[in-house]
Formats: structure tokens, C-alpha cells, sequence
């Protein structure tokens, strides 16, 4: 090719010619393998990019299979919620019922009705009693002073704090004190000295008779087996072994013959006799005497009752 090119271009035009098509063939071959290099690093990115696609799917399914459960979590979390809240509503008024059906026994036998005003029960099923009491609000301040804000509301109870609290606006104790400081400094421009408060005061079991603590533990049964709306059997030993003489035809009257479709008494022969058997023969469906044989250690029963 070079020689016919020699033959027929002057020497000079083919030397030249034949520099330029070597120099065109060398570019085209380097374009050439920059082109493969090129496309060979497109498939590469191609194949990455597949690779991330795929990976991409996976996490996108993750992420909805996740947010199904984070669904189905909050789900499930929200509706246990629901029930422990539900679960506390009905125990607090269960609670309440407890309360206030106590509260109307032990009145109902013992008759005093200033004596006792309100009965609160814990979580921890510890019942508190109160009476009403009056306080200004110098004396309530003194008293958070004295003995703390604690002490003060075991004083008054969750129903007198409560009261005390939302007469004040205070969210919290600690506003409830610094409200009660305010107010007195203010107390001529807001009120006149002496605003009187009707709250409570809590009262120890100590302050009750033995007979009036035993009418009260036979109270909260009362209550306790009314409140459940199961028809439970209700049995009692020696009933009046601690109860007063004042309050033994009240117990024979209204506790016996209302805590439960079947009560067994089991009276020794100076207890439900005479006039307290005549209260509540019309409620009696069957009478026994039990007898102890101390010779054999065994207990004889026949129908009767004693003579």
C-alpha cells in the first residue's frame, strides 16, 4: 500500500500522508480500547446498580414487614393500655362501692352517724377512716408547716386533698403549700381572715371500742362479699364474743339476715338466743346442736338447738 502510494503522490505528500493515517490509526486504537475500558466499567455500574436495586427491595420489604410489626406492637401496646386502665377503673370503683357500703353497715349498727364520714381504701386493700372536720386556712398552713405536706394529707385523705387542692388551684403539693403562703400574705385584699374549709380528719382504729372494731371488720366483709355480686356462703364463730351488748340487736337485725343467702352461725349457748333467735327465726332454715363428747374427742350433731 505504501509503494502504490509512493507511485503516486509526490514523495513529500505521501511521507506526509502515510505520518497522518499512522497517527489517525493510533488514536482510533487508543479510542477504540478507551471505548472497551469504558464499557467495560459501564457493565460494572450496571451490575452494581442491579445489586443495589435488589439490596434496595430487600430493605424496602424489611421496612414494611418492620412497620407491620411496629404497627401491630403499638397495636397490641395500646390495647394493653386500654385493659390496665380499664382493669384500674373498675378496681377503684369496686373500691368505692367496698367503701361506701362499709360506711352504711357500720352506721346501720352502731348508729353514730358523726362518728365515722368516710372510709378510703388503698391499692393495697388498707382501709382509712375519717370524720368531717373544719379548718381555716391558718390552721391548714400550719399544719403543712408543722408536720409536712406528707402528714398533711394522711390527715385529711385523698377526698380532702383533693378539695384543699382544687380550692387552691395547685396541681401538686408543693404548689398547694407555696398558694397557701400566698393567699395568707394577701389574705385582707382576697378574703376575710378566718375562710373556714370543710374537709376531714382521719381517725385511728385505736380511738374505737372493741366492739365498735369488730362491727367494723364485719362491716367491710358485708361489703367486700355485697360488692362482688357472687352469692358466697358467709360462716361466723361466736358471733358476739367482742361485740358490746349496745350493738348486738343492730348485728342481729340487719348483718345476718342480708350478707349472704346461706350464713351459718355457729353461737354458743349465751350468744343468739332468746330474743336475738326470735330476730332472726324467719331467716332460719335449719338449727343444729353441736355437741362435744370429751370422752371419745368427737362432736356430735343433731337437729335442735339449745333449750
Amino acid at each position: 500500500m505504501q509503494r502504490k502510494l509512493r507511485e503516486a503522490l509526490p514523495s513529500i505528500d505521501a511521507d506526509t500522508f502515510l505520518e497522518r493515517f499512522s497517527q489517525l490509526s493510533a488514536s482510533i486504537a487508543a479510542y477504540s480500547k478507551s471505548i472497551s475500558e469504558v464499557q467495560e466499567q459501564l457493565d460494572r455500574y450496571n451490575a452494581e446498580k442491579l445489586s443495589l436495586q435488589k439490596a434496595a427491595e430487600a430493605l424496602r420489604g424489611r421496612i414494611r414487614a418492620e412497620e407491620k410489626n411496629q404497627t401491630a406492637y403499638l397495636y397490641t401496646a395500646r390495647v394493653s393500655a386500654m385493659m390496665g386502665n380499664l382493669i384500674s377503673d373498675i378496681a377503684k370503683e369496686k373500691f368505692r362501692q367496698i367503701e361506701e357500703l362499709a360506711l352504711r353497715m357500720f352506721h346501720d349498727i352502731t348508729h353514730k352517724d358523726n362518728f365515722i364520714d368516710l372510709l378510703e381504701l388503698d391499692s393495697s386493700f388498707n382501709l382509712f377512716m375519717y370524720k368531717k372536720q373544719d379548718y381555716t386556712i391558718e390552721e391548714l398552713y400550719a399544719l403543712a408547716e408543722h408536720v409536712g405536706m406528707n402528714e398533711l394529707h394522711t390527715r385529711l385523705g385523698n377526698v380532702g386533698m383533693g378539695i384543699l387542692m382544687d380550692w387552691f388551684g395547685a396541681a401538686t403539693p408543693r404548689i398547694l403549700r407555696k398558694n397557701m403562703k400566698h393567699y395568707l400574705s394577701f389574705q385582707n385584699e382576697l378574703a376575710p381572715p378566718g375562710e373556714v374549709l370543710h374537709l376531714y380528719k382521719n381517725v385511728e382504729l385505736s380511738q374505737l371500742s372493741k366492739g365498735e372494731r369488730q362491727v367494723f371488720l364485719l362491716s367491710l366483709y358485708w361489703a367486700i362479699i355485697k360488692s362482688s355480686g357472687q352469692t358466697i356462703p358467709f360462716i361466723i364463730d361466736t358471733p358476739f364474743a367482742r361485740i358490746d351488748t349496745e350493738h348486738r340487736e343492730q348485728l342481729t337485725r340487719r348483718f345476718f339476715p342480708t350478707i349472704s343467702r346461706q350464713v351459718i352461725i355457729l353461737s354458743t349457748d349465751e350468744e343468739v338466743v332468746g330474743s336475738y333467735r326470735d330476730m332472726i327465726r324467719d331467716h332460719t332454715a335449719h338449727e343444729y346442736l353441736l355437741s362435744s363428747e370429751e370422752a371419745t374427742g368427737h362432736t356430735t350433731v343433731r337437729p335442735g338447738y339449745f333449750t
